[in-house]
């Protein structure tokens, strides 16, 4: 008789030490409620480092959006909300903004999709969901914000931004 592993059990098996990385860095984030302390230990870390350190950088970035992709479909996580899950992890990706924007850039939808505030999560969860992607778009480097305004120029998007500006008001 074979007993299946447990899906759980087969997903652990499966990650990377990438995508533990990237877990164990929103864990942080979450826990302390800032992006200080990540933020402080990655600016040590990067000194004198070069082009593998860009190469990591850009596969954290990527299993953070694997993450915050996985969130609505995992449900709570560690006894924490969905929303707040959500916010730690657009939190992690904001510090990355800097040290990987390219790689932020390239999921700029993904990011844009979270400023509509409808993730059916708490009001309060939704203003740090929100929150968080503005910090992110307002960490990324002229260059791509140059290019994020060509974007948003293009797409629906600005009308999304004044709903959310009515729906939400003034804080």
């Amino acid at each position: 008789c074979v007993t299946p592993t447990p899906p759980e059990q087969f997903e652990k098996q499966r990650q990377s030490p990438i995508d533990i990385a990237a877990m164990q860095m929103v864990e942080v984030v979450r826990a302390a409620g800032t992006t200080m302390h990540l933020e402080g230990l990655l600016k040590k870390f990067v000194k004198g480092k070069g082009k593998k350190l860009d190469n990591y950088n850009q596969s954290i970035v990527t299993a953070l959006f694997e993450i915050l992709l996985s969130v609505p479909e995992t449900g709570q996580n560690n006894g924490s909300s969905v929303g707040s899950t959500m916010a730690a992890t657009l939190q992690t990706i904001a510090v990355f903004s800097e040290l990987a924007p390219d790689a932020v850039y390239l999921n700029i939808d993904t990011l844009l999709s979270y400023l509509k505030a409808d993730n059916g999560i708490s009001r309060e969860e939704e203003t740090d969901v929100v929150a968080a992607v503005c910090e992110i778009i307002y960490r990324l480097p002229a260059g791509n914000l140059d290019k994020l305004a060509s974007y948003l120029a293009t797409t629906p998007t600005a009308d999304d931004l004044m709903n959310i500006t009515y729906r939400f008001g003034p804080t």
